[in-house]
């Protein structure tokens, strides 16, 4: 749906654009739309700090969406205080930049909608993190063959297949592995 309004406002801005219309804005319009751009932008930043507190990224997805809100806000007043003076295109411009916004934010929700249903982690420093961890014990561990990580809700979970020492004590591999298990725990509150 998002994807929709958001080709409709681009379609619409360049047909503005060729026929621009002229428009009247009052005062308490620009009052009203300074008001939801400092709002918008506000929440955004409290959502986004909830989200990364949960790990949750449909959150984040929302927090996105609320600044893009507030970036529309700004394109309307630019287009408020360029209809004030007179300069009518400035309007379609703004309205294409902002449909343009909102098609790259829906998408990228949509991606990581996708994700979310997948059970898919693409967090690269947080797995390059794990296989330092893992590398780490070189004396048990000889080689990382393989490394998964896998988001379900705010939760990371995932497995790994290594290559253990084959002349190795086991009970030094017993003690090793469970004291990389904690190291691997300690590096985020969601593993």
């Amino acid at each position: 749906v998002i994807v929709y309004f958001g080709f409709t406002i681009l379609v619409e801005s360049i047909q503005n654009a060729i026929d621009p219309k002229p428009y009247t804005f009052g005062a308490i319009g620009i009052i009203v739309v300074i008001f939801a751009i400092v709002m918008s932008w506000a929440s955004s930043s409290e959502i986004e700090d909830a989200a990364r507190d949960a790990n949750l990224r449909s959150l984040l997805t929302s927090a996105n969406y609320k600044k893009i809100d507030s970036l529309a806000y700004i394109g309307i007043l630019a287009g408020a205080i360029a209809a004030i003076f007179g300069i009518p295109y400035i309007e379609p411009i703004l309205s294409a930049v902002i449909a343009i916004f909102i098609l790259y934010i829906s998408l990228k929700g949509f991606k990581n909608s996708l994700y979310s249903l997948l059970d898919y982690w693409r967090d690269t420093k947080l797995q390059n993190r794990v296989r330092r961890v893992l590398r780490s014990q070189g004396h048990i561990v000889e080689k990382v063959e393989q490394l998964k990580l896998r988001q379900a809700g705010p939760l990371i979970f995932g497995e790994a297949l290594l290559r253990i020492n084959p002349f190795a004590n086991i009970k030094d591999v017993r003690t090793t592995l469970f004291n990389t298990k904690k190291d691997v725990l300690a590096l985020s509150p969601y593993i």
